[in-house]
């Protein structure tokens, strides 16, 4: 029987299921094949995951304040804290550099200087964090107020890149949340560089994303074109500022400065002010924007109320944007004479001021007497000889005598 098994097997009539064993044979583990390029996890690069960013033990840096405790040996146990230049002067070793180290390495670090130096034999040696300094980061590109920030610790926890992000004023309408980067220092003086995507954050709530940070970090945020289908969940997310600010001048029911949250177009913009007036050109408006590089743009956008976001008729505004509503026909029409006829209604005016101030009546009207002669005479009432006031009345011219 082992003969016919062999023999089929050398022919390769027979076929053996996976992992079963033939009678006379040593059973061994199938490797399963593997594939010359595993993808990386999402969000992060084939050379570093954030997992393994997540699970980073805490390394000292200047300013943290630690507690070092020897068995049995309290003249040696004390509390220290690290100097500018991450070393520690220890009793009985003087500075130690322990900057970048664990508490673990600290620690091994310490028992190793100990026992050469033969003040120490075998000491049981444990070293504690007590308060983290504050951590110095720098953060640039797509953030409102790109710079360098110090962030403390809260409730024993690290500040996170959230956190960072919040700090620097938020994402600008076009950062890149899919791609960003952080530079990391290390101890051996070679930076280690990581891709993040804290899309994953907002979309799936995947907190592996929003990595605790590290002092000296490097925050970069790039700019991608924005998503229309994204843009209302990037603009309510904590990445993103409370709210921008922006302009509505000209024929709208409100006018003003209005605050919006971030990534709003220019549609619920309109609406916030309260929509056109009667007197609105309802048609387009003038959108000005202040870049950052200091340049300004002015365009024209026809208005539909009823699109979606995009970029030519629904644009999502950015900080400090300026929307102008101009003037429909008829009212720049009706403006435009009140200019022109404002002298001649400025002249009607005065009459009927002067008019108000001396009201003409029967009892105190003035007539006006003009003789065939072609002398004027004022007649005042009561006076029926038209003197006025003892003054002699005007002689009247005599007519010839007739022949």
């Amino acid at each position: 029987m082992t003969v016919l098994i062999t023999l089929s097997l050398l022919l390769g009539h027979t076929r053996v299921a996976v992992g079963e064993t033939l009678p006379g044979t040593i059973a061994e583990p199938i490797v399963e094949p593997t594939p010359e390029t595993i993808a990386p996890a999402s969000g992060i690069n084939s050379q570093s995951r954030t997992e393994v960013m997540q699970a980073e033990p805490y390394r000292f840096t200047a300013g943290d304040r630690i507690a070092v405790t020897i068995a049995n040996i309290p003249e040696y146990s004390a509390q220290y804290q690290i100097q500018v230049d991450g070393t520690v002067n220890f009793s009985g070793l003087g500075a130690v550099s322990i900057w970048g180290l664990t508490v673990e390495e600290a620690a091994d670090l310490l028992t190793t200087r100990y026992v050469e130096t033969e003040i120490l034999r075998d000491p049981t040696i444990t070293v504690s964090l007590l308060t983290v300094s504050p951590l110095r980061i720098a953060i640039t590109g797509e953030v409102n107020r790109p710079g360098s920030y110090s962030l403390n610790a809260a409730d024993g926890k690290l500040p996170t890149l959230t956190q960072a992000i919040q700090e620097a004023g938020g994402i600008t309408y076009q950062a890149d949340l899919r791609q960003i980067t952080m530079i990391r220092a290390r101890r051996s003086g070679v930076d280690e560089t990581f891709q993040i995507n804290l899309w994953e954050l907002l979309q799936s709530g995947d907190l592996r994303q929003d990595i605790t940070l590290r002092d000296g970090d490097s925050i970069i945020l790039t700019a991608a074109p924005m998503n229309p289908s994204e843009a209302g969940l990037i603009g309510a997310a904590t990445v993103s500022p409370a709210s921008i600010q922006v302009g509505v001048l000209g024929e709208t029911r409100q006018t003003g400065v209005v605050q919006v949250p971030p990534n709003t177009p220019l549609n619920q913009v309109l609406l916030t002010a309260g929509g056109f007036n009667s007197r609105a050109r309802r048609s387009s408006v003038e959108l000005v924007r202040l870049n950052r590089d200091g340049t300004v743009t002015r365009r024209r956008i026809a208005i539909d109320l009823s699109d979606s976001i995009n970029e030519a008729t629904n644009p999502v505004l950015q900080n400090r944007d300026v929307v102008l509503v101009g003037r429909n026909f008829i009212a720049t029409l009706s403006d435009n004479l009140s200019t022109i006829l404002g002298p001649v209604n400025q002249l009607f005016s005065v009459f009927t001021l002067f008019g108000n101030l001396f009201p003409a009546d029967s009892d105190s009207r003035s007539n006006i007497i003009i003789p065939a002669g072609g002398a004027t005479s004022t007649a005042v009432p009561g006076n029926t000889s038209g003197n006025t006031s003892g003054n002699t009345p005007a002689a009247t011219p005599s007519t010839p005598d007739a022949p």
